[in-house]
């Protein structure tokens, strides 16, 4: 059973697999039914000259369409264990994947026994999330934690107006991207929630049943997407954000009905479109750190 789904989805991919594809099989599949009418009927549709054609002229054809399908499913065949291959190759088996996320441990470990700060701690988990992100989605990543700033006397139990309101601060970047997107203008510019999509869309579903997150695979600034982070082109004018994905959720726990213990995101990026996916292993991590993170950032003076 498994066999013959593999061979039709393989068929179905022959077929379908682009507009190209679809219309040669328009024209594969018509030749293949006037060459075998020729071969079994006399005339088609009145047509007296049909009857004059030589027989082997239409078992040419048929041999011809028949090459063309075959040469079709034996490509899509080879991509698709090209494909394998490559995952096979490139991304996480699954005892790999947890010797990542062990890896994780025994730094909050090293954390709890007070042998690392919690800016080392931050930076060292957004390093290895980006190892674990840059594999899973297959691109580069950018993993970053941002802290709210505004709270007094480390209040952080607030209802959804007061959070909206608040700054948000970054405290740790994986070191492949801290020089790339701490930059002067970044440092000096004021981050407010209400002010960036991905973090009011997340506030907002707070108090709502359901996963928290926000997710954005297409980013782009004409379609209402907003940021507070200074990018710009050569004229000066705002401009996309280096990353064309985002993932961020909330690191935060409710207190009672309407009051939340807010304290930040964490923040995960994409340089390629369709990265992130909530069915996805790599979004379930993303939420098991954002919880894990609440009980960290605490600690951060």
């Amino acid at each position: 059973m498994i066999t013959i789904k593999i061979c039709w989805s393989i068929f179905k991919d022959a077929i379908f697999h682009s507009r190209w594809s679809k219309i040669s099989s328009i024209f594969t599949t018509i030749g293949l039914f006037i060459s075998i009418s020729g071969l079994t009927v006399d005339k088609l549709f009145g047509w007296e000259w049909f009857e004059q054609i030589p027989k082997h002229i239409w078992w040419f054809l048929i041999v011809c369409c028949l090459i063309l399908i075959i040469l079709r499913v034996l490509w899509i065949s080879a991509l698709k264990i090209e494909e394998h291959s490559f995952s096979e190759k490139e991304l996480y088996t699954p005892v790999k994947l947890i010797r990542k996320i062990k890896d994780i441990s025994t730094i909050i470990n090293q954390h709890n026994a007070q042998e690392k700060t919690v800016v080392e701690t931050l930076d060292s988990i957004c390093n290895k999330l980006r190892e674990i992100f840059d594999k899973l989605t297959d691109s580069s990543c950018c993993v970053s934690v941002k802290i709210i700033e505004g709270p007094k006397n480390g209040d952080f139990d607030k209802p959804i107006s007061e959070i909206l309101n608040f700054k948000v601060h970054n405290i740790a970047h994986d070191n492949h991207h801290k020089s790339r997107r701490e930059t002067e203008d970044y440092n000096n510019t004021e981050h407010f929630i209400r002010e960036n999509t991905a973090f009011f869309t997340v506030v907002g579903k707070l108090g709502k049943s359901g996963k928290l997150f926000y997710l954005n695979n297409d980013l782009n600034i004409s379609n209402g997407y907003t940021t507070s982070s200074p990018y710009k082109d050569e004229n000066g004018n705002s401009t996309n954000p280096p990353y064309k994905s985002e993932l961020v959720f909330p690191i935060y726990k409710i207190k009672d009905n309407q009051i939340f213990s807010f304290l930040g995101f964490l923040c995960i990026d994409s340089d390629k479109k369709e990265s992130f996916s909530k069915e996805d292993v790599a979004f379930e991590i993303g939420m098991m750190y954002s919880d894990i993170l609440y009980n960290i950032l605490p600690s951060y003076n």
